[in-house]
């Protein structure tokens, strides 16, 4: 049976380290895997019926109110179970994802900016909240990142080692390295790949490697107004999962 993982929730969270992660982790199972991108949810639907593969992966951060996985839809977790999809729910503070987001766009930006992309982000984390598997908190991964991995292969119902859970670690965050000189990449069939096919693969883009993900980065981007703005908006947010007091 094919098994669909979605990767899902904030955007500038970690969402492509995560996807990396999840597509060794498989590599490492000797599953086969169909990487696919889709406009909607429906296209993983679609995709599910049509591939002959073992595992789907996919990337998305929104979920329309349309689509078959929506709260709106009574039957989203028959639906789910149905096609065998596994919903990992990545998150980060809103404040260093909405810096991380600004850093790649290098764009003007004023304080209606920052909300909008506070509100996204948000949005996007909420809408999955209903049909999460298991939630990948970027601080949580950077801190025990062999913790993390467990956490997340028990969820999918796999089962490797601690030291092959290392290797897949340092592999998959290591990806950047290997952009634009493949030869080198340690990752099994990954260094035939063209440019194009490898950012397919990977997700990986030179605008996504900004600053190494520091924890906390925002403070040295954001001005004091701005920190303050996003602190008493979203205040309650940053509360409940823990990033501010």
């Amino acid at each position: 049976m094919t098994d669909a993982i979605m990767i899902t929730g904030m955007s500038q969270a970690g969402s492509t380290l995560c996807f990396n992660l999840l597509r060794a982790l498989y590599t490492a199972s000797d599953a086969t895997i169909h990487i696919y991108d889709p406009p909607n949810i429906y296209g993983v639907r679609d995709s599910i019926h049509q591939s002959t593969t073992t595992v789907v992966l996919t990337k998305q951060h929104d979920l329309p109110f349309s689509a078959e996985l929506s709260a709106a839809k009574p039957g989203c977790h028959t639906f789910k179970a149905s096609h065998n999809i596994k919903v990992i729910r990545v998150q980060r503070d809103l404040r260093d994802a909405v810096a991380s987001r600004l850093r790649k766009e290098n764009r003007d930006r004023d304080l209606s900016v920052i909300k909008e992309y506070c509100d996204l982000n948000i949005l996007w984390h909420r809408v999955w909240a209903h049909v999460a598997d298991y939630d990948w908190v970027y601080e949580k991964y950077k801190e025990k990142p062999v913790v993390v991995m467990r956490e997340l292969q028990a969820a999918l119902g796999l089962s490797h080692s601690d030291e092959t859970l290392g290797v897949i670690i340092h592999h998959s965050e290591n990806l950047k390295h290997f952009y634009g000189d493949k030869e080198k990449c340690p990752l099994i069939g990954l260094a035939d790949l063209s440019a194009t096919d490898f950012h397919i693969t990977t997700k990986m883009k030179k605008e996504q490697m900004t600053n190494n993900g520091i924890i906390g980065s925002y403070r040295d981007f954001f001005s004091e107004e701005e920190i303050t703005f996003m602190n008493s908006t979203y205040g309650d947010w940053l509360k409940k999962y823990g990033y501010m007091k």
